[in-house]
């Protein structure tokens, strides 16, 4: 569960609630590399992969 902090950085990265992106690139990076991507390193990436870099003010 993340915290409505979180959730309000993670929007200023691009990221929203529901979101899945194409993971091909991913895929094909790991297959390269002889790997395969497991269960829970797929969701992650799904949801938080290729979100934009942001500045915040700590």
């Amino acid at each position: 569960m993340l915290t409505d902090i979180a959730k309000q950085q993670l929007r200023k990265a691009g990221w929203y609630e529901g979101r899945k992106i194409d993971l091909t690139k991913y895929e094909e990076g790991y297959t390269k590399l002889g790997c395969e991507l497991f269960p829970a390193a797929r969701k992650f990436l799904e949801d938080y992969g290729d979100l934009g870099q942001y500045r915040t003010n700590h």
